[in-house]
């Protein structure tokens, strides 16, 4: 991993633009699949077990392998023998959550180097989030019930009752390969319950009775969110799939009489999903074609700087919006000047005081975007101001590992020398291109360097540190 003592600063497109053209970021925007489920159209009150289900891609992961569980779970406080599975803990559904990672139109590999034109979606930031409920009996991750009874067996008798008590544990859980299985968890919810019956007699039965059970869907109380890293995120969008997994277990003990008793549920369970992607619009357009000259940037006191431009060829322009950024990748609008009209030999003299910053801001970039009256716009090279002191030229981390950004109005050659703490001249080389040109320092060992930098006139020295 790459860092530097300067500034952080966010990935932009791979692609070197063709000479007189660079990256601009031009926006950003959401992508959401929205609600997405286990149950088809999301049905309220289709919480039973194998109805209306959508089965995992690969079911040999849980449940014995099988994707829908016996129907119905069942145990007894003494064994008793009927066709119900009792006393076992086997029974368990799985249902997938199939999700639409996201449909990128514009991935970062279709634009080559040497473009003039392009326009790349990256992603920022993303999130999958394990919904709850929302209210009774609609979809949400969680589990329970849509018929749960039991029977009284044996005993002394009419005239004689047997009440039992039971405790039924739904556990839900889920999980996903994608984003490296960071997609993992669950939650059990605990419901305690009992019914009262006759005493049938020995070798008897009792009829069914219904024991009362709560709501649906309370499995889950809140959200449980999953911030997915940046760099498992395709580019190319795809899908993911996440596997919710229920494995419910039931416990009876008689409270009073003298009857054996078992008790059956027939337990359901629900996963409801949905993923954002934040991303950023970034698009290859030209470096300010005018003939702009003496762009400065001064710092007046701790929370003005005074601009200052001439452009000599004021023609067609509309206004110029001053852009400020702390990184030189994010910019907001700090102000805007109206273009001259009658500008005296075409040249137009301008000058403008942001006093929207403030004394801890050690890095500020500054960028004219010019808006001509036909709609078109183009933007000017980047000046920096580092701990209260312009310089046109700089050097900024790229967002890539190792790899770093020159920041220079002057298209010429650069010359770069590395030279480690001890003094010892590391490295030397020599860029020609414009501003934005990206260095690899991947070579370098891990520590502290001075880099010096030097273009014409212009010298400047930065400190970097680099931890692989």
């Amino acid at each position: 991993m790459l860092s530097i003592s300067l500034l952080s600063i966010y990935a932009q497109p791979t692609a070197v633009p063709a000479p007189g053209y660079q990256w601009i970021k031009t926006g950003a925007s959401e992508y959401t699949s929205f609600l997405v489920s286990t149950l088809p159209n999301i049905v309220s009150g289709s919480t039973n077990f194998g109805l209306l289900d959508i089965d995992p891609t690969d079911c040999s992961a849980n449940c014995g392998g099988n994707c829908d569980g016996t129907s119905k779970y069942a145990a007894s406080l003494f064994g008793i023998n009927n066709t119900i599975p009792v006393g076992t803990n086997t029974n368990c559904e799985q249902r997938g959550i199939k999700i639409i990672q996201w449909p990128n139109d514009f991935i970062d590999v279709l634009v080559i180097n040497g473009a003039n034109t392009g326009k790349v979606q990256l992603p920022t930031a993303a999130k999958v989030t394990m919904k709850k409920s929302n209210t009774l009996l609609t979809p949400g991750c969680g589990a329970g019930s849509g018929s749960s009874q039991g029977k009284i067996y044996g005993g002394n008798g009419p005239g004689n009752n047997t009440k039992v008590n039971i405790v039924c544990n739904y556990d839900i859980s889920w999980k996903s390969a994608a984003f490296g299985g960071i997609i993992n968890g669950g939650q059990s919810w605990v419901q305690n319950s009992s019914f009262t019956g006759p005493e049938p007699g020995s070798g008897l039965f009792s009829n069914f009775i219904d024991w009362e059970t709560t709501t649906f869907g309370n499995t889950i109380t809140s959200d449980v969110v999953y911030d997915i890293p940046v760099s498992s995120i395709s580019q190319t969008g795809g899908n993911f799939e996440i596997v919710v997994v229920s494995t419910p277990s039931i416990t009876v003990t008689r409270e009073f009489g003298n009857a054996d008793a078992f008790a059956e549920t027939e337990p359901g369970m629900e996963g409801l999903a949905e993923f954002k992607v934040d991303y950023d619009i970034w698009e290859i357009q030209q470096v300010l074609p005018l003939r702009l000259g003496n762009f400065s940037a001064r710092l007046t006191n701790s929370n003005s700087v005074l601009l200052n431009w001439v452009n000599y060829t004021e023609i067609n322009n509309d206004r110029y919006i001053i852009e400020r950024s702390n990184d030189g990748r994010n910019w907001i609008a700090a102000g805007m000047v109206q273009a001259l009209i009658n500008a005296p030999r075409g040249e137009g003299k301008y000058s403008f005081v942001d006093n929207g910053i403030t004394a801890a801001q050690k890095n500020i970039f500054y960028r004219l975007k010019l808006i001509e009256k036909n709609g078109g716009i183009v933007y000017s090279y980047q000046l920096m101001i580092r701990n209260g002191k312009q310089t046109k030229l700089s050097l900024i981390a790229a967002g890539a590992s190792n790899e770093y950004r020159l920041i220079t109005n002057n298209n010429g050659l650069h010359h770069i020398s590395i030279i480690n703490t001890s003094g010892q001249l590391i490295k030397r080389m020599s860029v020609a291109g414009g501003n934005n040109s990206v260095i690899n320092l991947n070579d370098l060992t891990n520590g502290i360097y001075a880099v010096t930098l030097q273009t014409g006139d212009q010298k400047e020295t930065v400190r970097i540190f680099i931890n692989k």
